[in-house]
């Protein structure tokens, strides 16, 4: 008989983590899933690791490929997966002992084909829904949801051929296009679960850490993100891609705040037009980012503008994360 959880997880390099994430999974709770491990391409020792742990455990499976990378690592698991539920774990990262228990009280208490968690410590509770239409836009906006293909549980049947077919040259940001093309492939609400399912581990080795975008990156990929709304739908979530794009925007402005090479890019000509047909309600310090100006000294004075801004903004997170953890517990106890 199958078991009802795939857990699939990418590997390229990851010998000095892999372990640890393996340990985890076998370390679950919830006994009964497979693993896959897909090992793209290494050059170091994952690929024995990886032997070593499956012959030790019969629910463990190795793939061996050239590297193709972890998306096309993850379309090769999912091709051999027997579960009804995929799940995907990094190889630099582990799952907290409760993880898919969490996760599968999920589905066992509501009719859905997905449920996500979180991956922080966030107040307990049972598991709500999540509209539909309000959690495609949170796949557009990339807010609120963690942007990447973990920390959730989904069904198999919500994949086909173009969920994961995503060009090789898409450095960041292929876990986006994944998220968007399966919300639209679902017809049920997704399922939130309040408890923390997922240990990300910060790895400044990684390409998501140390690809700096440009506007040229930015226009072809938001084309491939226009490609994976459905056209029927596209107006409706039109503030939410111009939301996302303004963040990007920030980024690139913030990675190098004295090149203006984008200015008169497409993709900035395209967000403007969408910021006026959306009637998107746009920040001062986004407002004065997107200028059609050049000047060298305004671009001088609006970054040292924008750094007071972060600093602000941070010194404001700081003060709410003080009052939700130590004020507001602290009252209540008196």
């Amino acid at each position: 008989m199958n078991p009802p959880v795939s857990i699939i997880v990418p590997i390229y390099n990851a010998e000095k983590y892999i372990q640890e994430c393996i340990d985890s999974i076998l370390s679950q709770t919830y006994k009964d899933f497979e693993l896959i491990l897909v090992v793209d391409g290494s050059k170091d020792n994952s690929a024995n690791i990886c032997d070593n742990n499956s012959i030790k455990d019969s629910r463990i499976r190795v793939i061996r490929q050239s590297n193709q990378g972890a998306t096309a690592a993850r379309r090769n698991g999912l091709d051999i997966a027997n579960g009804e539920w995929i799940h995907f774990v990094d190889a630099d990262d582990t799952l907290p002992k409760n993880a898919l228990a969490n996760l599968v009280e999920g589905k066992d208490i509501y009719d859905t084909d997905f449920v996500v968690g979180h991956f922080g410590d966030v107040p307990k509770g049972p598991p709500t829904e999540i509209p539909l239409e309000k959690w495609r836009e949170y796949c557009i906006s990339g807010e609120y949801i963690l942007p990447g293909p973990v920390a959730r549980l989904i069904r198999k049947s919500l994949f086909n051929d173009w969920t994961l077919n995503i060009p090789r040259n898409i450095v960041k940001g292929e876990d986006m296009l994944m998220n968007i093309r399966l919300s639209f492939n679902m017809t049920k609400n997704p399922i939130e679960v309040h408890y923390k399912v997922y240990n990300y581990r910060q790895n400044p080795e990684s390409c998501v850490h140390t690809f700096i975008q440009d506007a040229a990156y930015e226009e072809y990929y938001h084309k491939l993100r226009l490609l994976s709304i459905p056209s029927s739908f596209r107006s409706r979530y039109l503030k939410a891609s111009v939301h996302k794009r303004l963040l990007m925007l920030n980024e690139i402005y913030m990675n190098n705040p004295l090149d203006t090479r984008w200015v008169d890019s497409q993709f900035h000509n395209d967000l403007l037009d969408d910021i006026k047909l959306s009637s998107y309600h746009i920040k001062l310090k986004q407002w004065l980012i997107i200028r059609r100006c050049s000047n060298t000294l305004y671009r001088k004075s609006l970054n040292l503008f924008v750094k007071w801004d972060e600093k602000i903004y941070g010194f404001k997170c700081r003060i709410k994360s003080t009052i939700k953890r130590i004020i507001i517990p602290f009252i209540k106890q008196q």
